[in-house]
């Protein structure tokens, strides 16, 4: 065995000793050498030439092809792209298009030789995504506000809306409708079939699911008002009368200018799929390098995928089910991940249409990265989809979704034994309802080997202001999920941390929130059609759940000054006067309480509440009071994820390792 390991080692230091250096350049040549002054031309000529321990330099400029490795690095002796140094390199999955002629209608036309197919096309004028030609137009060029126009459901597959009462009979025949019914827990899209006295009638068998009409049971009188839902079409060439908006139509793109812009400049279009392609490949790095255009995929073992950039990795409109997080395109993911030991770290991903990285396989790791903008396309595509066994999510900011910032996929065969820790995650629900800023529905949190998923020390803040919305939200049928020491604010309509029913061996333990409502609050019980194990979920009403410990602060002054002792010991210097302010308000109410003075700002234990525009504050309620409870939520912030303050005052561990 010692003979056998020294040999081993031998082998690796000897390749390491004749590994290369290869260079590749946008302005090289494919008949060239590879070296610093003659370069390779492709991608493609330097993967092929590239060999366990090879280091493949790529100079500053755009690769229009994808970069798929050939073969596999070894342990020690990875195969390395990564950007020459002071390089910037782009490798995109769009083309050039040129030839741009000006029609007499003012509309601009060129040629092009290839078609992605409905929905999957995007248009790129000086590295800005135009708008795909619509009714009613876009009014903002807003990632997220999709500017939808309101419509009612009289049937299942026939919506009508004030916007499309053209009185002309078929006249949307041919479009396609995307957007969404009154739950809108993701969007849909569909084919309208025929169309006549203002009614739309969709294709039945493009209806894309799920399907969402009018409210399953109550809904709310002031959304109520405005519709069922809402959405827009596209697809047809009338469509294209706004500046800012292309139509592709068999082998030739026609655009209107955006204004102020007399002549087209750098033009591209989507053409390939991936950008990145490493298809059952070991030990591959890729550094440095700019993705745009096409998506990641990354399908093998001990792969990294460091201090990258991806932006506009994917898009599509038209999808068959918006409950998976890629909306059924295998390329509708940013970056999806298969295997085990594969590592992302240190990347900035951002601006994909469903999630921005998809975790398969096992023991894959997602490090120090941002995620955000992501999922647009209103499919269950969060920051970070989950699958698999084992995967850590460290110390990343996540941010911005359409629906879920992190989101641990549905089944009963999900596994699971995650590490989600150190994470700064906000602003779920961008555009769609019922979303958790991490959300997961029908999963079971251990792994195989007994290992709970741990979600701990994470800030979670900042919900959307709708309902359901809570911060960490455990749905129906969630099972052996460990939640503790996380920090959650700024979700004022929902639970901090929500555990609908049934539930069981769920351990909710040292975490602090406020400005939410109480942990465990609004609690549903069972979703009723569908049960993911009914093994496992052979009585419904099981609800099996530890809450312990937990700092629950809310938004009650008296309790919230009480609670907040501990902030002598890591702010001496300053808790008298941050708190002084409200002790004053406080010692005020007890005193009104006291002579019977029950104005509707408060109740009993309460902040003030102003109620409207037209009533004022109450005189005893100060503007410094309130600049000190927000400082002094600011200190809790502060002291608990620095300290992970709870009742029993545990400290956060070093690790800087990782």
């Amino acid at each position: 065995m010692c003979l056998k390991r020294i040999w081993t080692l031998l082998c690796v230091s000897m390749s390491s000793c004749y590994s290369a250096e290869i260079y590749v350049s946008p302005a090289g040549s494919d008949s060239g050498t590879g070296t610093v002054n003659r370069p390779y031309r492709t991608l493609a000529k330097a993967s092929a030439h590239a060999k366990p321990g090879d280091t493949v330099y790529l100079e500053t400029g755009t690769y229009r092809e994808t970069l798929a490795p050939t073969r596999s690095g070894k342990a020690g002796a990875p195969i390395t792209f990564v950007a020459a140094q002071n390089a910037k390199p782009i490798i995109s999955g769009c083309d050039v298009i040129d030839g741009w002629t000006k029609n007499s209608d003012g509309q601009w036309a060129a040629s092009v030789d290839w078609d992605l197919g409905l929905g999957k096309n995007q248009v790129f004028l000086n590295g800005i995504p135009l708008i795909e030609a619509r009714y009613p137009n876009k009014a903002t060029y807003s990632l997220f506000e999709h500017d939808l126009s309101p419509i009612r459901f009289p049937e299942r597959e026939v919506i009508t809306g004030e916007a499309f009462e053209s009185g002309k009979g078929g006249y949307w025949e041919g479009a396609y409708f995307f957007g969404h019914g009154y739950e809108a827990w993701a969007y849909q899209c569909a084919r309208v079939a025929s169309s006549k006295n203002g009614e739309l009638h969709f294709d039945l068998g493009s209806l894309s699911y799920p399907w969402f009409e009018k409210p399953m049971k109550w809904g709310d009188p002031v959304r109520l008002k405005q519709g069922d839902g809402a959405g827009f079409l596209y697809g047809l060439p009338a469509f294209l009368d706004a500046p800012g908006e292309w139509f592709w139509d068999e082998g030739e793109v026609r655009l209107i200018a955006p204004n102020r812009v007399s002549q087209i400049g750098k033009s591209e279009a989507r053409r390939r799929l991936w950008s990145l392609d490493i298809r059952q490949q070991d030990h591959i790095v890729v550094r440095g390098i700019q993705f745009t255009g096409g998506a990641i995929s990354i399908q093998g073992n001990h792969n990294i995928l460091e201090n990258c950039h991806g932006i506009h990795l994917s898009h599509f409109l038209n999808f068959d089910n918006g409950y998976v997080f890629d909306g059924g395109h295998v390329e509708g993911v940013g970056v999806r991940v298969n295997g085990e030991n594969n590592i992302i770290r240190g990347c900035l991903i951002e601006k994909t249409a469903a999630g921005g990285v998809a975790l398969f396989g096992k023991a894959n790791q997602v490090i120090r990265s941002v995620i955000q903008d992501v999922g647009y396309a209103g499919t269950y595509g969060a920051c970070i989809n989950i699958s698999g066994e084992k995967h850590k999510v460290f110390f990343n900011t996540l941010r911005r979704a359409g629906r879920d910032c992190l989101h641990l996929n549905t089944g009963a065969k999900a596994k699971g034994g995650h590490s989600i820790m150190f994470n700064d995650i906000s602003h779920p629900g961008m555009v769609c309802m019922d979303a958790g800023i991490f959300y997961t529905f029908g999963t079971n949190g251990m792994a195989e080997d007994g290992t709970l998923t741990r979600i701990a020390y994470n800030w979670v803040h900042d919900s959307q202001d709708h309902l359901p919305s809570p911060g960490i939200y455990l749905d129906n049928y969630c099972c052996n999920y460990l939640v503790d020491h996380n920090v959650v604010w700024n979700v004022p309509k929902d639970a901090g941390i929500r555990i609908n029913a049934p539930s069981k061996g769920n351990q909710i333990v040292h975490n602090t929130v406020f400005n939410t409502k109480p942990i465990g609050s609004r609690t549903h019980n069972v979703f009723p059609r569908y049960n993911p194990d009914e093994d496992v979920w052979n009585n419904k009403e099981t609800y099996d759940v530890v809450l312990m410990n937990n700092l629950d602060l809310e938004e009650d002054a008296e309790k919230f000054l009480a609670t907040t002792a501990w902030l002598r010991q890591h702010l001496p210097t300053k808790y008298s006067d941050m708190t002084k302010p409200i002790r004053d308000v406080l010692r005020v109410l007890h005193e009104k309480r006291a002579q019977g003075y029950k104005g509707k700002h408060y109740a009993k234990g309460t902040l003030p509440q102003k109620q409207d525009e037209s009533e004022p504050w109450p005189s005893f309620w100060t503007k410094e009071a309130e600049i000190a409870f927000i400082d002094i939520k600011d200190a809790v912030v502060e002291a608990v994820s620095l300290h992970a303050v709870s009742y029993t005052h545990l400290t956060l561990p070093t690790i800087c390792s990782v």
